[in-house]
């Protein structure tokens, strides 16, 4: 059996209000149909795997454990808004993370591991951020980007503990989330 999995680092019940606050703000352009990501459910995907094997979740959290054996935990910071793929043709909204080297260390650590394992390395760089939402159809569009995009980000930091191996469903309510393990960033040099 295939499961849809990825890697993620979770996000503070700050930052998490920070969201449902700024999606309040874009829900005033209710023509445009944009499926929000609920703020609860909001994290940072360090790395998608997709469809692997069931068997194969062991070894993935495994790897993590090792990971997490000789990684600190993370300090983390929004940064500003932005939209995927372009913002003459956004398909998604999203705030930037950074602020720390260390998240790309502990993403290029898990891709080595991972690949050493015969999993595929991602073919794109890293670039840290937070989904808000999902545009669907724009009537009013450029109005709610402009919006969007001089909405301030309040300097919020947190710190990141552990990473997850999560697993993603898709239903015709919204996607489900479960944990399937977590590693435990360990080290303090």
């Amino acid at each position: 059996m295939r499961i849809r999995v990825f890697i993620s680092l979770t996000v503070s019940d700050k930052v998490q209000s920070i969201i449902a606050d700024i999606q309040a703000e874009l829900k005033e352009y209710p023509e445009n149909q944009v499926t929000w990501t609920k703020p609860h459910l909001t994290h940072l995907t360090l790395k998608f795997l997709g469809d692997v094997e069931e068997k194969d979740l062991h070894l993935i959290s495994t790897c993590l454990n090792n990971i997490s054996n000789y990684s600190s935990p993370i300090r983390l910071n929004l940064t500003t808004t932005g939209v995927f793929p372009t913002i003459k043709n956004p398909n998604v909204m999203w705030i930037g993370v950074g602020g720390s080297e260390a998240l790309q260390i502990l993403k290029s650590n898990v891709e080595n591991k991972l690949s050493s394992q015969g999993f595929q390395k991602d073919a794109h760089e890293l670039v840290p951020h937070l989904t808000l939402g999902r545009i669907r159809k724009l009537k009013t569009g450029t109005k709610m980007i402009e919006r969007f995009r001089s909405i301030s980000i309040p300097p919020i930091v947190w710190m990141v503990n552990d990473v997850k191996l999560m697993s993603s469903r898709l239903t015709p309510t919204g996607v489900n989330y479960k944990t399937l393990s977590i590693a435990t960033l360990k080290s303090q040099r």
